[in-house]
């Protein structure tokens, strides 16, 4: 129906009826848009235009009899969100599944159908870690194997879920449904992301919608709680990780966890999360990584982690949109307005492959020194924390190290000494990794390079007990 669109419209350009009215001049008022939004008047066509004009859409869009509902919505919020807010990404969301659904129409293409397990929804009785279970039995149902998944964005489409990004400050993800007069009348499920979170972020955001579609989880039980897990175990199941990691470890370097990082596609926080909860990494280790990566800033905004990954972006609405133009489906200006851009933008993508630019050249080269500096620090933490740890093994048994030496021992790498204090460091793991991680943050290009050069042939010695 024109009102229930005119409003969605206007709230996925996240305009209010006054502003909409000042936009197009005050060519109505925003007494009048509220009644063409309620059904109660109707524009006359040079309004019909300016309305269309003004909100981003095509005066064939707001005439368009389909109608869709948004049910059983719920936000995945990084903090405080405004209803406004809300509403808007609400009206986003049904704008751009209308436009999905309808190009799919054009194309006389089946909607995928939503590839819903049997035994779904997976019942999630006493405690989160039943989430293993849904997890695998997904996988198994999709075929996965135990292959780390490439593209979330592909499996989840693929399988009947439609992804859609938008940005927000606010908002991680929302799950929903999605009810249409046509067709057969079963509802689409949806999955929001945050167009603007890095990849590894928007996977593990993707994969905790997924457990919310999936499971039923009982009120006593944290259903938050249980979808991470659920997420921690669809994109790292515990066979594959074991196999890349072992079954128990008292400790990691750098290299290692980004290199699982790449392989799984995750951030290396909630790799040692699933470690965690899979009886990889003792509580020590645990508390002494995550020490870490709150000092490097990786657990606040933006939380950018070396070797981030590129956000995944949903690529078949706008492959169905080349499609149809290539067989005159569609005409070109009606396909550039789907997709939000230029007839002339559109005629360059279908004529020209892509090109690589100058400037994304440096960009692409920048990045490239920028993680081999921050991959040459990782092997240079690695390096000094095995050779550190080995030397003070003799030491690491005495329980009452702490009382006997006071002072410390102190540890010469190359020209630099430190006294690692005993009655200041709970540990002498914590104390060696103390020192490597504030010793590496003051090292410049040139001594990383000469490190490099060398082999990582840095000395170490462990002198008598001071004092």
């Amino acid at each position: 129906m024109f009102g229930h669109r005119l409003r969605v419209a206007r709230r996925s350009a996240g305009l209010s009826l006054r502003s909409l009215a000042e936009k197009i001049d005050n060519r109505v008022t925003a007494q009048a848009i509220s009644k063409y939004e309620r059904n109660q008047s109707v524009p006359s066509l040079p309004v019909l235009r300016v309305l269309a004009e003004a909100v981003g859409v095509s005066v064939d869009y707001l005439t368009n009899d389909e109608d869709m509902v948004l049910e059983a919505v719920e936000f995945r919020r990084k903090r405080v969100t405004h209803r406004r807010e809300e509403t808007q990404i609400q009206a986003m969301v049904l704008h751009h599944l209308e436009r999905y659904l309808a190009i799919e129409d054009v194309l006389r293409l089946p909607t995928a159908a939503w590839n819903k397990p049997r035994e779904a929804p997976y019942p999630v009785l006493n405690d989160p870690s039943e989430a293993e279970y849904a997890a695998r039995a997904l996988r198994i149902h999709w075929g996965l194997g135990n292959r780390p998944i490439p593209s979330m964005v592909e499996l989840l489409e693929d399988h009947g879920i439609k992804v859609v990004s938008v940005a927000s400050e606010r908002i991680d993800g929302l799950t929903a449904r999605v009810h249409r007069k046509r067709g057969d009348g079963k509802p689409i499920p949806v999955v929001v992301v945050n167009k603007d979170d890095w990849g590894e972020r928007q996977r593990f955001t993707m994969g905790h919608e997924l457990g919310h579609i999936v499971m039923d989880v009982l009120p006593e039980v944290d259903e938050e709680k249980a979808a991470h897990r659920f997420a921690g175990a669809f994109l790292m199941p515990p066979e594959a990780l074991r196999a890349e990691i072992g079954r128990r470890r008292h400790g990691i370097g750098w290299h290692e966890l980004f290199e699982l990082k790449q392989i799984f596609g995750v951030s290396v926080q909630a790799l040692a999360y699933r470690c965690r909860d899979l009886g990889i990494f003792s509580p020590v280790l645990l508390r002494r990584l995550f020490r870490e990566f709150s000092r490097r800033g990786w657990r606040s905004p933006p939380y950018e982690e070396p070797f981030a990954m590129e956000p995944e972006r949903p690529k078949r609405f706008e492959r169905l949109c080349y499609r149809a133009v290539a067989e005159d489906a569609i005409p070109k200006p009606e396909a550039a307005h789907l997709l939000g851009i230029t007839v002339d933008e559109l005629n360059r993508r279908i004529t020209e492959p892509p090109a690589t630019t100058v400037e994304q050249g440096r960009e692409y080269a920048e990045r490239r020194i920028e993680a081999a500096r921050k991959d040459a620090r990782s092997q240079l933490e690695d390096y000094w924390t095995c050779v550190v740890t080995d030397l003070a093994a003799p030491y690491q048994g005495a329980e009452s190290w702490r009382h006997d030496w006071p002072q410390g021992y102190r540890v010469d790498i190359g020209e630099t000494a430190v006294v690692l204090r005993g009655d200041a460091i709970g540990s002498f793991a914590d104390a060696i990794y103390q020192f490597v991680a504030e010793h590496t943050d003051k090292i410049d290009d040139d001594t990383l390079a000469r490190f490099l050069e060398e082999g990582g042939s840095r000395t170490a010695q462990l002198p008598p007990r001071v004092g």
